[in-house]
């Protein structure tokens, strides 16, 4: 995240307890321990990391709140990590609209743990959110029900037009 107007990491605290369980851990985490910790964590449910330049918290079970903030999202996608940051952290904390969101205004995509703490204590980004990702459970029942995943959920490699041209169809 950046270009926040404001942006204060005791602010982002309070608010995104009114969303979840929130429990500061080492500032100076690293990309492993970041790993480590959101998998364990990971494994009782929704775990997201959010890692300011002096701050990092461990967002975790996520309380339950009124069915505004997710639309008409099933329980299964409300369950996914990355609607949770976009719909509860991203819009409810940080007033972020869902068009900046889609128009990538104050958001930008890292895939490697170690870029996003990069971005973060360089002071080009305010705050990095990390997390797990998708479950094949998660993609494969949603996909199952007909219903889509949010943009940038999935980031399956090869890309399969690419898959196409690299790999022999025998």
């Amino acid at each position: 995240m950046f270009g926040l107007p404001a942006f204060s990491a005791a602010q982002f605290q309070t608010h995104a307890q009114k969303f979840f369980n929130v429990e500061e851990v080492d500032a100076g985490i690293d990309a492993a321990r970041a790993t480590t910790i959101l998998q364990q964590a990971g494994h009782a449910g929704t775990a997201l990391l959010a890692v300011t330049a002096d701050r990092a918290f461990l967002l975790h079970s996520p309380k339950a709140i009124g069915t505004n903030l997710f639309g008409k999202l099933s329980l299964r996608q409300q369950a996914l990590d990355v609607v949770q940051l976009h719909k509860c952290l991203l819009e409810g904390a940080l007033k972020i609209s869902e068009e900046a969101i889609r128009n990538q205004e104050n958001v930008s995509y890292c895939r490697e743990t170690a870029e996003a703490l990069l971005q973060v204590r360089s002071g080009k980004a305010q705050i990095a959110f990390l997390m797990n990702a998708a479950r094949m459970e998660q993609v494969r029942d949603i996909a199952f029900a007909g219903e889509v995943l949010p943009q940038k959920s999935t980031d399956f490699y090869p890309k399969l037009l690419s898959g196409l041209t690299i790999y022999a169809l025998d």
